[in-house]
C-alpha cells in the first residue's frame, strides 16, 4: 500500500490536486483539505528542495488517481492569496509614485534657488523654457 494516500481511505473531504513547478513540466499529484484551491492558483507545496517547500501552479483539481500507484504524494501547503499580494504590489506602486513626484518637485525647487543666484529672467525666457507656454495675443 502506498501510505501517502492513506488519508484518502478514511477522510473523504481530502482532495487530489495537480501542479506544475514551471510551464512545459509534467504535472504532480498533492494532496490537501482545502475546498476553495481551484486551476491556476498558486500553492505552496512539500518539496525536497530549499526550505522542503516550494511554489507550484495548480493544473487540475479532484483528480482522478490510482491508490496502487508507487507514487508518494505530498501536501499542499497552503494557498497563496495572489489578489492580497497584488493589492500590495498596486499599494507599494502609488506610494513609488509619489515620492518620484515629491523628488521631481524638490529638484525643481532646488534648481530654482540655485538659479535665482544667477540671472532666471535670462534663463527662463529662452525658447526652450516657453515651449507649451499659453501665447500672448498680439498688441494692436
Amino acid at each position: 500500500m502506498n501510505y501517502s494516500k492513506a488519508v484518502f481511505l478514511i477522510n473523504k473531504n481530502a482532495r487530489m490536486v495537480s501542479g506544475i513547478y514551471e510551464e512545459g513540466h509534467a504535472a504532480e499529484l498533492f494532496k490537501t483539505f482545502d475546498a476553495t484551491i481551484k486551476v491556476d492558483d498558486l500553492v505552496v507545496v512539500q518539496s525536497d528542495t530549499r526550505h522542503n517547500m516550494t511554489v507550484v501552479k495548480i493544473t487540475g483539481v479532484d483528480v482522478r488517481f490510482d491508490m496502487k500507484s508507487p507514487e508518494k504524494v505530498k501536501w499542499v501547503v497552503a494557498k497563496i492569496d495572489q489578489d492580497a499580494y497584488k493589492t500590495l504590489l498596486a499599494q507599494e506602486e502609488a506610494i513609488i509614485d509619489r515620492i518620484k513626484s515629491a523628488e521631481m518637485n524638490r529638484e525643481r525647487e532646488q534648481l530654482a534657488k540655485d538659479l535665482l543666484k544667477d540671472d532666471l529672467t535670462n534663463l527662463t525666457s529662452m525658447p526652450l523654457a516657453m515651449i507649451g507656454a499659453p501665447s500672448q495675443a498680439p498688441k494692436g
